[in-house]
């Protein structure tokens, strides 16, 4: 921030994709004076210095000033107007700073995008949430400046360096270039988990796919009770609490399982 007389003249963004930020203002000195003098106690201590001769006056024989306060046309140009000093919400800044981490952690490790099972749940959605928050900052960034270091870093990692002006259409099309979200149902999950993924998904812009996982989990369960000779049971079938979170626990571990061998051969 820039602030002077106790008035707030420019203000820099709290969270930014650039690595440095540069605000200015324009301010008269003579007006820094007069306030000064207009506060009795800085004139008491001010006089107590000189008293002590602690204080050093240099004197020039012209105004250093005069001709470099002037713009082209001649004239002085107009002092910065003070502007209301503005505050993120408490769910802004949570939302927005890990967004200004991912993208820098994006750019600089190499990676492609984000893949993210997409439940339909709290913590996924809040997830899905910030990486939409991420792609509208570097939408914003890349549009405003087509040829700052975040557009080329976002051509880059679109695989779209041949052309040195292309940025993204809007930040769902950003997204549904970098973010993968899929809903891994089973036949326990709801219609309207399903149906909380599928607009999360569209209203970020990732690209989305449902698919199934049961077989998975079968074979999960089939281990379980050839190795500890039990049937697990969800809470609403009779089971235990602790069966219940491990059926869950099953079904976080299906997906990974189902993550992984998408993406390496197994032998």
């Amino acid at each position: 921030m820039i602030v002077c007389n106790g008035q707030v003249l420019a203000q820099a963004k709290q969270f930014d994709l650039q690595d440095v930020q540069t605000i200015a203002a324009t301010i008269d000195l003579d007006d820094v004076k007069s306030y000064r003098a207009s506060i009795p106690s800085l004139g008491v201590q001010t006089a107590l210095m000189r008293q002590k001769d602690s204080l050093q006056t240099m004197l020039f024989e012209e105004d250093v000033s005069i001709g470099r306060r002037e713009t082209s046309d001649g004239s002085f140009p107009k002092t910065s107007q003070e502007i209301k000093l503005t505050y993120h919400s408490s769910e802004e800044e949570c939302c927005m700073g890990p967004a200004c981490w991912m993208w820098d952690y994006l750019r600089r490790s190499g990676a492609s995008g984000f893949f993210l099972p997409l439940s339909g749940g709290a913590d996924s959605s809040a997830t899905a949430a910030i990486v939409g928050c991420m792609c509208v900052l570097v939408y914003n960034s890349a549009k405003e400046d087509c040829t700052s270091q975040i557009a080329a870093d976002c051509r880059r990692i679109c695989d779209k360096e041949e052309d040195a002006t292309w940025v993204p259409k809007s930040p769902q099309d950003f997204a549904n270039r970098i973010f993968h979200t899929s809903y891994m149902g089973t036949l326990n999950s709801s219609e309207a988990t399903d149906s909380r993924a599928r607009r999360v998904s569209e209203a970020i812009g990732s690209y989305h796919i449902p698919i199934k996982i049961d077989g998975i989990i079968a074979v999960f369960l089939t281990l379980c009770f050839t190795y500890l000779n039990i049937r697990p049971k969800f809470q609403s079938q009779g089971g235990t609490i602790q069966e219940d979170i491990a059926l869950q626990n099953i079904q976080g571990c299906a997906w990974l399982l189902h993550t992984f061998s998408r993406n390496y051969s197994l032998s």
